[in-house]
């Protein structure tokens, strides 16, 4: 029974007869004596304890209670009156479901009403009680009051809220040690299990607690004798603190390398207490060095087959080791390496140490170079070597390594002859390629060109004399009939007889297209000239922007009437882009050091996709009227003199052609 309960017993029992005592008054003079020696046993006990005593009445909820009761809630005296209501707002409201709903429970269950919770006493403070109490029968046997203590347990609850904070605490730090923490009792029988044995050996804490090491298939057998000796140290105090280094079992049947650092506790009498063992699982460890081993042994073997160089290396740049391969490799003496002359960081030509410290700074991070890498080393006759070099480190400090070294100078130089005949080979065929393209082109050109000659004189021939005939006779009928009526017929006529004289120009100046007469020419009177020529025609009224002033006072060699028909024929297809409102035109230029850039930008409609790539070709057009070889005839003009052209179009949104032509002088048989 705890001191609490025992408290509460004795103090249930007093409390009846003097709070009974206190409420009939009239019967007072006579249970006064009879009750003397027990009240104040009750109030000694009560006040030693800090406890308060309260009797309530169930039908009215009133109550009669100590001056403590009263104390505890923050009173220095007794109040009037105190009811169950009047406790209540004392309760936390986070609280006060939780005791009403234990009230209720007891009230109709005739049980006891036990509980702890929080309240805030008179001065704002706010503490923890306890409170219990016992249903009271009067005569007839029927229950009519609650009589019980309250008690502050606030210094309880803050000393509980620490001792859990540290348990919980400790917990996290025990489970979430590489460490397994295990712990028998005196009988040998497990009594502690932390969460890091459940990952060593598999099995959960309510599996074994309990238990004892043969209860269960734990020991590995071989090692059995051991672990007897060590426990029997332990229990019989021969030794309280040993070490073993076993193996184990786990759940699942598999074996785990274990290292055990065992204590044992023992009483004042010398009687053990319990035993607390700190388990490591060594497995992975046991493995690496044994593969380290297993991997030591192979390279001895290899480093002595002299197969490729082997040197064992620190990060002082110091040649510690070397097999006979290496030292043949690079021309060195073995007493050179035993006196500590082979230095590798010396050996390495500048150009390469940013690469040999990228290499230690892989090492150190993981150990190994993931990737081979290739370097040179200088002989000692001053040479170079060249080699392909992989590392690992040998150390858990990251500072002694080995290192494979393998001699590629034959290949480095086979590879040197193979890449200058590939550079050779790939010359000779990409000029010979490029000398059959433009022997293609230039045939297909001239065969194009020849045609397109033949129909250019046999239209102009065919045509010229009967338009001339037709714009005199227009003419002439203009001169002598003045009627607003024909006048307008005849003024259709000369439009349409100049359009098809145009057309027959083009055919012409296409067909007859000849070699660049070069002139050291201003280019930005050129441009302005063209810019001025289409701002007279343009009957849309269009704004022209022009930002043409970086190519003031620069002269190019080029043909002057060429290069103008290019940027008349390119300004005059901008002007039949744009609509009749709201129509831009933009011209700006650019001068570079071998180069000057002209950009003709419009709003007009666009060009599709689709036809972007075939805009340069002879007799293609997206113009309802126009024979399709202005363009064309641009890019034969800029091919001529060396330029380039391009095109960029977003239907609804405009086009922008870029012309860009050298600046720089033709020798002059070029020019001739």
């Amino acid at each position: 029974m705890t001191t609490l309960n025992f408290l509460f017993c004795t103090s249930i029992a007093l409390l009846v007869a003097y709070l009974a005592a206190r409420s009939y008054t009239v019967r007072r003079v006579p249970l006064e004596k009879a009750f003397n020696e027990n009240d104040g046993r009750l109030k000694f006990a009560l006040e030693a304890s800090h406890t308060g005593a309260w009797d309530l009445d169930l039908i009215d909820h009133t109550a009669v209670r100590s001056l403590e009761h009263d104390r505890i809630f923050g009173y220095t005296e007794l109040l009037p009156s105190w009811t169950y209501e009047v406790f209540r707002e004392h309760v936390l409201p986070e609280d006060r479901e939780t005791v009403d709903a234990k009230f209720r429970y007891a009230i109709e269950n005739k049980s006891d009403w036990n509980f702890e919770c929080r309240i805030r006493r008179a001065d704002g403070v706010v503490r923890w009680i306890w409170a219990v109490g016992q249903h009271q029968r009067d005569s007839s046997g029927q229950v009519r009051r609650m009589a019980g203590i309250v008690q502050d347990i606030t210094e309880r609850k803050d000393v509980e809220e620490k001792l859990s904070e540290l348990n919980q605490r400790l917990t996290y730090h025990v489970d979430n040690s590489p460490l397994a923490v295990i712990e028998w009792g005196p009988d040998m029988r497990l009594i502690r299990w932390s969460g890091a044995a459940e990952r060593i050996f598999g099995w959960k804490a309510e599996e074994v607690l309990g238990k004892k090491m043969e209860d269960f298939r734990w020991i590995y057998e071989e090692d059995q004798k051991q672990v007897s000796n060590v426990s029997d140290d332990l229990t019989t105090g021969t030794n309280p603190r040993r070490f073993s280094a076993n193996r184990n079992y786990r759940k699942d049947g598999a074996v785990v390398y274990c290292e055990w650092y065992n204590s044992s506790l023992v009483d004042s009498f010398g009687k053990l207490r319990s035993i607390l063992s700190l388990v490591l699982d060594v497995t992975e460890r046991n493995r690496a060095e044994k593969a380290l081993k297993d991997s030591e042994e192979r390279l001895r073997r290899f480093y002595d087959a002299g197969l490729v160089g082997v040197i064992y290396w620190n990060m002082k740049g110091q040649i510690t080791d070397a097999n006979d391969k290496f030292l043949e490799m690079t021309g060195y003496r073995r007493e050179e390496l035993v006196s500590g002359k082979i230095d590798w960081l010396k050996m390495t030509p500048s150009e390469y140490r940013a690469l040999d410290e990228e290499s230690a700074r892989e090492l150190k991070a993981t150990g190994v170079n993931k990737k081979p890498f290739e370097k040179e080393y200088i002989r000692r006759d001053g040479t170079y070597l060249h080699v392909l070099v992989a590392g690992a480190m040998l150390d858990q400090e990251r500072f002694n390594g080995v290192a494979f070294v393998l001699d590629i100078t034959d290949r480095k130089q086979a590879e040197e002859v193979l890449k200058r005949d590939k550079e050779t080979f790939e010359k000779i065929v990409y000029e010979k390629t490029r000398e059959l393209i433009e022997a293609q082109m230039e045939l297909e050109r001239s065969r194009h060109l020849s045609d397109i000659g033949i129909l250019a004189a046999t239209v102009a021939h065919e045509l010229r004399n009967p338009l001339a005939a037709i714009g005199m006779a227009a003419h002439n009928i203009n001169r002598k009939v003045k009627n607003s009526d024909i006048d307008k017929h005849i003024a259709t006529i000369e439009k349409k007889v100049t359009e098809s004289d145009q057309i027959i120009n083009n055919l012409l100046f296409y067909s007859r297209l000849k070699p660049p007469h070069y002139e050291r020419v201003n280019i930005f009177d050129v441009l302005g000239e063209s810019i001025e020529s289409i701002s007279d025609k343009d009957k849309k009224s269009a704004a022209i922007v022009r930002d043409i002033d970086p190519l003031k006072d620069v002269f190019i060699e080029i043909d002057p009437l060429q290069i103008k028909e290019l940027f008349n024929n390119i300004l005059n297809n901008a002007c039949d882009a744009v609509a009749l409102q709201n129509a831009m035109l933009k011209i700006t230029a650019h001068n570079g050091d071998n180069f000057i850039k002209v950009v003709v930008e419009d709003n007009g409609v666009g060009i599709e996709k689709h036809a972007l790539d075939k805009i340069f070709d002879p007799f293609f057009t997206t113009k309802a009227k126009g024979t399709g070889l202005g363009l064309s005839v641009c890019k034969q003009i800029i091919n001529m003199h060396g330029g380039k052209i391009s095109v960029e179009s977003e239907v609804k949104k405009g086009t922008s052609v870029t012309i860009v032509l050298p600046k720089k002088e033709r020798k002059k048989e070029q020019a001739a």
